[in-house]
């Protein structure tokens, strides 16, 4: 899995060459929706370690089976569908589904089928009991049912980094991170720079391509930025988990803001929480900043708090991350009490690097090497985990090998 924060990518070379048409066909930009109950979760800095003992009530561990037809690299994206996980792995373009116990179901794998125009996969979403893959080489989204049966291809030639399915009707969210989109108008392309983008139902759901993406409302955009300060290909910041989803709630969370939006339906996007850092809030508005200056900003790792990430709720809690003094921190807001606690997350349970990745029912979900487990148990004389914790560990790796599938952990948060 995916352990940086923030992946910063410089490229040398730009989407097209057709640049010359780029002022031809302006683009529209939705706004969004005011909301006068948008809550504010403060969070007081500076903070201590923030103990995963401390704050994990109980934890369980599901190993996904091992054996040799269904190995995978590691978890890239985590998806959860009723009583089952789905996995994409991207070392081996290949989707797995596992139910809750960890016994295998069913894969799904890039180029596995001849008649199935999958030529990679780049990212996952599950809705009810239907899987999403976008494949950017074969320019669309494939949809299958649990046992990996193809049930359609929507044709979508579209630059984005992650998505998500927000209804019955299968409206499509897509989130772009600072890369310039070039679109079709006719035949001429033109730039369109927005940070997420909500494809509508309907015609455009079958079949899809470029030409009727652009200058149609069955196309929105939110979060516009401007190419002058962006230029195509000088600078990508992507932020892991843009969108996420509560019971019927969708959020996304836009990249360089303290604010979390929740997405109702393709024409209401309105702020639902907003992240107050107190007089730690960074002063330096990243939103409106050339990417050489927020470069050169993350290079300072100022004492100012900013890029929040990583935004999971439950009924009873909310979890995300952010930056701070050049560090990631973790937060868990409780709703019950109001209160938020917050530090740099160590895992005194497992000994190793751990970051929620999702959420399922009341729990947040992360995920552990078995090797790095192993490797805690060898050395548990200077390993800094919980004594009872590594009771546990030994018990459980004795049954492992090195080579075993990631495994996930679930963790309940403890009331405070």
């Amino acid at each position: 899995m995916h352990k940086s924060l923030i992946i910063l990518a410089f490229a040398i070379s730009s989407c097209s060459s057709k640049t010359p048409t780029e002022e031809r066909s302006p683009i529209r930009y939705d706004a969004v929706t005011h909301n006068e109950n948008l809550l504010k979760i403060k969070v007081k800095l500076p903070a201590d370690a923030l103990k995963l003992s401390q704050v994990s009530g109980e934890y369980n561990i599901v190993r996904p089976d091992s054996k040799e037809d269904h190995m995978f690299g590691e978890i890239g994206q985590l998806k959860i569908m009723s009583d089952k996980y789905v996995i994409f792995d991207d070392i081996s373009s290949a989707v797995l589904l596992f139910d809750k116990q960890g016994k295998f179901v069913s894969k799904i794998k890039a180029g596995s089928v001849d008649s199935i125009n999958l030529q990679s996969i780049d990212a996952i979403d599950t809705y009810q009991d239907k899987i999403y893959i976008k494949s950017s080489k074969s320019n669309n989204v494939s949809v299958f049912s649990p046992d990996g049966h193809l049930l359609k291809q929507n044709k979508l030639r579209f630059f984005y980094k992650n998505f998500m399915v927000l209804n019955d009707r299968e409206d499509l969210l897509m989130n772009t991170d600072k890369l310039i989109n070039y679109t079709y108008a006719s035949d001429t392309i033109v730039p369109d720079c927005a940070n997420m983008y909500i494809l509508t139902s309907g015609e455009s759901q079958h079949q899809v391509g470029q030409s009727s993406l652009t200058n149609t409302p069955k196309l929105r955009r939110y979060f516009p930025f401007s190419r002058k300060m962006f230029p195509n290909g000088s600078l990508r910041y992507y932020v892991h988990n843009p969108f996420s989803r509560s019971g019927n709630e969708v959020y996304y969370n836009l990249v360089f803001s303290d604010t979390i939006y929740s997405v109702t339906t393709p024409d209401v996007v309105k702020p639902k929480y907003v992240i107050d850092f107190g007089d730690h809030t960074s002063t330096f508005d990243l939103l409106h900043k050339t990417g050489d200056e927020i470069a050169g900003y993350f290079n300072k790792q100022a004492s100012e708090a900013f890029m929040v990430s990583n935004f999971f709720e439950t009924p009873s809690f909310i979890h995300f991350g952010y930056v701070y003094a050049g560090r990631y921190y973790t937060a868990i807001y409780s709703k019950a009490s109001g209160k938020t606690i917050t530090g740099i997350l160590e895992n005194d349970l497992f000994a190793q690097d751990l970051m929620f990745i999702a959420a399922d029912g009341d729990d947040f979900l992360a995920t552990v090497k078995p090797y790095k487990m192993k490797e805690a148990v060898k050395n548990s004389a200077r390993s800094k985990a919980d004594p009872e914790a590594l009771q546990k560990l030994a018990s459980m790796s004795a049954t492992m090998t090195d080579n075993d599938n990631e495994m996930i952990v679930r963790c309940k948060f403890k009331a405070f």
